[in-house]
């Protein structure tokens, strides 16, 4: 049994050392790790912190993922307190005092964990948590360094301030417009959190107990699985974001890169010569299904049996799928078979090598070390030029090299795209920008 604990800023990682000595710690969780930490089943998760603004949050349905395989998920204190008082029906576990009012009503707005920090490795608070500040006034008043009513105050003074610059001081100064005796009175209480930190720091003494709730689990053997709840599994909560992002958080790393299954296969599928053809069998195979006979008439046939593409084709249907020349030279039967394959939109879960469909993308490990060089020598060039990045290319420029490679010229750039199972040329086109510098320069060198 192995625990993973995301956490930074609300603990450090030699506190947490020193609750779970063995614990595998990564940064604050985003969009994506989860799906890419893959735990085994009778690993624990704790989510302590999380990243939400310049990265996006992780997502509930990355959380039933890992729930669904059977492995416990602990939320705690900042992001894991949020999710898990939006997930505990669904058996994610929360713990402490900050779980319990999300999940009780008593706070509801996200920035009442968030903080802004420094950056790797030490992930150093720079503001204030509002639940901090809740817990610390309360104290405070408790032990009569102020009233209920400045407690009130004061607490509308913080929550004004966004949570970037939530700070003892920032709140004293704001609260200027509330007359001297408040300030005094916010003077008192910041000069208490300053006396004892740890103690007026309610997230991280949830995260202690977070980590708590891991380390006895993990020492008596209990079974947290069980608190999984049935309706975390099934099959209805995955949706096509869910499976999207399973494509493109799972994969290898490769020479110090990590390379997703959809990495691989968008390179194939770009730059594999042979694809079209590959791809032109597959698609006309899954609507033939169990018909057997020549694959384009079986395919054929099974289409007009649905109600699609019967003997005539309308004029339009042609104009829409096929180029002038194909209009002009295609017969009834090549403009059929064209148009299946081009309209087809058929999902491939690369993520999961039982299901892949051998001769479309049974081989992306072949792919992994090519898309790594393209990675590679983005971070290469954006070293020497920052402006030279794969989101700062111009689509006209990835546009005339695609139609190089495939050499196909402007007009038909959809129908080679569509060939290769993409919707649009421009679905091509975003495809390309990580790969599109080197196989460029590549292009260029010839």
């Amino acid at each position: 049994m192995g625990t993973h604990v995301f956490a930074g800023p609300t603990l450090a990682a030699a506190e947490v050392r020193k609750i779970l000595p063995l614990a595998e710690i990564h940064p604050p969780v985003k969009h994506g790790d989860l799906i890419r930490l893959a735990p085994r089943p009778h690993d624990v998760v704790v989510i302590i912190d999380g990243l939400y603004h310049h990265h996006p949050a992780v997502r509930h349905k990355e959380i039933l993922r890992v729930l669904e395989t059977g492995c416990p998920v602990i939320g705690a204190a900042s992001m894991g307190a949020l999710r898990a008082a939006e997930m505990h029906p669904f058996g994610m576990i929360g713990a402490g005092r900050i779980f319990e009012m999300y999940r009780d009503g008593a706070i509801e707005a996200d920035d009442e964990v968030a903080v802004a920090h420094t950056e790797a490795p030490d992930y150093r608070s720079v503001s204030e948590a509002l639940v901090n500040v809740r817990y610390t006034l309360d104290h405070a008043t408790k032990s009569g360094l102020i009233s209920a009513e400045q407690n009130a105050q004061a607490l509308a003074v913080a929550k004004a301030i966004p949570y970037a610059w939530r700070t003892w001081k920032s709140i004293t100064r704001q609260a200027d417009e509330h007359g001297t005796p408040l300030q005094e009175a916010i003077g008192r209480v910041a000069e208490f959190a300053r006396a004892d930190p740890w103690a007026a720091n309610l997230k991280r003494l949830d995260a202690i107990e977070g980590l708590a709730a891991a380390r006895d689990a993990t020492t008596s053997g209990a079974d947290l699985r069980r608190q999984v709840s049935a309706c975390a599994g099934g099959a209805p909560w995955q949706t096509a974001h869910y499976k999207n992002w399973c494509r493109e958080f799972t994969g290898a790393e490769v020479d110090g890169f990590f390379v997703s299954h959809l990495d691989a296969f968008r390179y194939q599928q770009l730059y594999e010569g042979s694809f079209p053809r590959l791809w032109r069998n597959f698609v006309l195979c899954q609507i033939a299904g169990t018909r057997t006979g020549p694959l384009e008439a079986a395919a054929a046939a099974a289409a007009s049996d649905a109600g699609v593409l019967r003997e005539a084709i309308p004029g339009r249907t042609r104009r829409q799928w096929l180029t002038e020349a194909e209009n002009r030279e295609f017969t009834t039967s090549q403009a059929r078979t064209a148009i299946l394959v081009r309209s087809a939109r058929i999902y491939l879960e690369l993520d999961t090598p039982a299901r892949l469909d051998q001769d479309i993308a049974g081989n992306l490990p072949a792919y992994r070390p090519a898309v790594a060089e393209c990675l590679a020598f983005n971070a290469a060039v954006a070293g020497r030029d920052h402006t030279m990045t794969p989101e700062r290319l111009k689509p006209a420029r990835i546009r005339a090299h695609l139609g190089s490679v495939w050499n196909v010229p402007a007009d038909g750039l959809d129908a080679a795209a569509q060939d290769r199972g993409f919707a649009t040329s421009e679905d091509a086109v975003e495809a390309d920008r990580p790969f599109f510098l080197r196989r460029f320069h590549d292009h260029a060198s010839r």
